[in-house]
């Protein structure tokens, strides 16, 4: 897969935080190898939802759906847990990002 170094992704967790980093903080891997932390869970529960390099909705389990902007987001390193964007309801998840 070909990816711009100056490219960011957003990688969004279920339970409504957020982290952007710079593709040049990632390393390619071989197959086999294993991969590199980049978040750090606020919670035993919480987990990777998606990942996404533009705009979109955030669709939850309740069905709602929540604007995302990619440039609100401060660019951050490998290090660290991601910032909160989005008060989730007890119980809901967030499911997917929709272009």
């Amino acid at each position: 897969m070909a990816v711009d170094r100056t490219a960011s992704f957003v990688l969004l967790t279920s339970l409504g935080y957020a982290k952007r980093l710079p593709a040049s903080a990632l390393r390619q891997a071989n197959r086999g190898e294993l991969g590199m932390q980049v978040i750090q869970f606020a919670a035993k529960t919480d987990s990777i939802a998606t990942l996404t390099n533009g705009n979109g909705n955030v669709l939850t389990s309740e069905d709602r759906l929540l604007p995302l902007s990619v440039n609100d987001l401060k660019l951050r390193g490998k290090e660290g847990a991601g910032d909160r964007v989005f008060k989730l309801n007890k119980a809901e998840k967030i499911l997917a990002v929709l272009a």
